[in-house]
């Protein structure tokens, strides 16, 4: 139930918004299963833009998805849709000056959101204003706790469902070999793309310790540094072009997965699976993979990191001068934590 001014009403619709990047909408999955457990009764949708629709597919909670307008008239229209679906809460987990509007217009009785500069008005419950106090799921988890849902478990609901799981099986048989090493050169800047040239040297310096083959992972403008890697590796394999939930489904073949921060970084978290994230432009104290199995690297003691530029001004030393031995010390690391078993060479 929910009470506003001492009156019980009962929570039939709720309305998710996070727009943007795939990573944020991962992350912000979070709380779908703590307002489930405590709304049992409610259908919970989510607005999003086009490009996380097929994540948001995967998630079996989420009654129904509403596009993101971009033009003023179809911005228009989203409001009117939101209306028209007569929603008891609306959480804003973006909480910009376009979400504010939708939240504000949306007839709700309780709208959650963060209260940032102009955007105060839209909300009557508030998450927290320090964005640079959390890391950026515990953000959203501060946000429903203020609405007083508590959360007993922090787990992610994505399900990579059948048609993906035998999507990546097709591909893994065309090859003999078993064990892979995911790399993965998505990055949602070009300032946090660690370069081939540097996946190579790390490669080919675990290469002599072990026997895998290296699995490329790449999205929507990676190919070009995609196949630049392939021609550093002869011995690797890039995956086809193929939907974001299908490279998640191949990436659970992987024994661990080298990776930017980036959405498929959030994604291989999610999934549980072992990883080891390159940090240079951002800070992974609110950004790192949300998960136990994974670990993270950068070089904290370069002038520049964490400059949070788009495009790195000077040859991204971030990256190419991180130590190859701290890189080591750190995949042997993770291989320990997790248990992991790849093919030594004796």
């Amino acid at each position: 139930m929910l009470i506003v001014n001492k009156i019980k009403y009962p929570v039939k619709r709720i309305l998710i918004i996070k727009l943007k990047g795939i990573g944020d909408v991962i992350l912000a999955s979070l709380i779908i299963k703590p307002i489930q457990d405590y709304y049992p009764e409610a259908k919970i949708d989510f607005l999003a833009d086009k490009s996380s629709f097929d994540l948001l597919k995967s998630i079996p909670l989420i009654n129904y998805i509403i596009k993101n307008g971009k033009t003023f008239s179809e911005r228009l229209k989203t409001i009117l849709k939101i209306r028209s679906h007569k929603y008891d809460i609306v959480l804003d987990l973006y909480s910009n000056s376009t979400t504010a509007l939708y939240t504000f217009f949306s007839g709700a009785k309780i709208r959650v959101g963060f209260p940032y500069k102009g955007r105060k008005y839209a909300y009557n419950i508030y998450g927290p204003c320090e964005r640079d106090k959390y890391h950026n799921a515990e953000l959203q988890l501060k946000l429903i706790e203020n609405l007083g849902i508590l959360v007993k478990e922090k787990s992610f609901p994505i399900n990579i469902n059948e048609d993906d799981r035998n999507y990546a099986d097709k591909f893994i048989n065309n090859y003999d070999e078993k064990v892979y090493i995911g790399i993965s050169l998505t990055g949602g800047w070009n300032s946090k793309k660690c370069p081939p040239e540097k996946y190579a040297e790390i490669i080919n310096e675990l290469a002599k310790k072990y026997l895998f083959t290296p699995l490329i992972l790449w999205g929507p403008g990676d190919e070009k540094e995609a196949d630049k890697l392939k021609s550093l590796l002869t011995n690797s394999v890039k995956i086809p072009n193929c939907t974001f939930m299908q490279m998640g489904a191949i990436m659970r073949k992987c024994k661990f997965i080298l990776c930017n921060d980036s959405g498929p970084m959030h994604l291989a978290a999610a999934l549980n699976i072992p990883l080891l994230a390159f940090f240079g432009p951002t800070n992974p104290k609110f950004h790192a993979p949300y998960n136990e199995n994974s670990l993270v690297i950068n070089y904290p003691e370069l002038h520049c990191i964490v400059c949070n530029l788009l495009e790195c001004p000077y040859k991204h030393e971030c990256f190419y001068e991180l130590p190859i031995q701290r890189i080591l010390n750190q995949i042997d690391k993770l291989i320990i934590q997790n248990k992991i078993s790849p093919n030594e060479k004796y």
